[in-house]
């Protein structure tokens, strides 16, 4: 799933009402400093995004995806 260019999150959600837009294959973390939740795949040492969305992490250190819905 890793693409050839991994595009960053310029920085991590500050609370849980802070969402924060993402891509597929974005590299949201480093495994560690967050518990991946829904929508977030682990490879290696990092944290991905598994689909379009708003990353959110909440008070557990959770981080997760929340999809868009399609229609």
């Amino acid at each position: 799933m890793r693409p050839k260019k991994t595009l960053k999150l310029s920085r991590p959600p500050q609370s849980e009402t802070d969402y924060i837009w993402v891509s597929p294959g974005m590299e949201l973390a480093k495994k560690g400093e967050y518990i991946p939740g829904e929508g977030v795949c682990v490879i290696g040492n990092k944290l991905y995004a598994k689909n379009f969305g708003f990353v959110n992490v909440d008070k557990k250190k959770v981080i997760r995806v929340v999809p868009l819905a399609g229609g």
